[in-house]
């Protein structure tokens, strides 16, 4: 396996989190996919840590995505 990097954008790292949330809630803690997915979170969350300016893109990114969520969920 080699070392080499992904340029993701912050949408994509936004989604990714948002996606790890779903799994984490959706599965027991014991699950494999659980487990994998607080992993990969975390990762990510270290990552955009690393740089406060790319951190601030996906924070208002995921704010976004979730106001959204909640304004869809009352339309329906």
């Amino acid at each position: 396996m080699s070392n080499e990097r992904i340029r993701l954008s912050d949408n994509d790292v936004a989604d990714t989190i948002l996606l790890c949330k779903f799994v984490i809630e959706g599965t027991g803690a014991n699950h494999e996919c659980n487990v994998m997915a607080r992993l990969l979170m975390k990762r990510f969350i270290q990552h955009c840590e690393s740089s406060s300016e790319r951190g601030a893109r996906v924070s208002e990114l995921l704010e976004y995505d979730t106001s959204r969520t909640k304004l869809d969920s009352l339309m329906t």
